[in-house]
C-alpha cells in the first residue's frame, strides 16, 4: 500500500494531501462528537481488541485521535478511490 500511496502523491500532488487531510478532519471530528455525546461504549464495541476499556478514562480528544489512527488504512483507501473522481471534476471546471 505504501507504493500505491507514493504513486498517488506523485500523480496528484497537493490534491492528495488536501483530500486525505479533509477525510482525516471529518473522521477525527466525527469520533470526537460521538464520544462527547456518550457513544463511547458503542465505539469500544466496534474496535474491540484495539482499544481497551481503560481508554474510556482518557480525555475525549486522545481517544478520538486513537480511534482515528485505527481507521488510517480505510482513510488511505478512500483517498485513493476518491482522487481520480475529484481530479476529473476539477479539470472539467478549469
Amino acid at each position: 500500500m505504501k507504493k500505491k500511496w507514493k504513486d498517488i502523491v506523485e500523480e496528484y500532488g497537493r490534491l492528495a494531501f488536501i483530500v486525505y487531510m479533509t477525510i482525516f478532519a471529518f473522521t477525527l471530528s466525527g469520533f470526537f462528537l460521538l464520544l462527547k455525546f456518550g457513544f463511547s461504549e458503542m465505539l469500544l464495541g466496534w474496535f474491540d481488541g484495539y482499544v481497551s476499556a481503560d481508554t474510556i478514562t482518557t480525555s475525549t480528544g486522545v481517544m478520538a485521535y486513537a480511534l482515528t489512527k485505527i481507521t488510517q488504512p480505510i482513510r488511505i483507501l478512500l483517498t485513493i478511490s476518491l482522487l481520480p473522481i475529484i481530479s476529473r471534476r476539477r479539470k472539467k471546471e478549469d
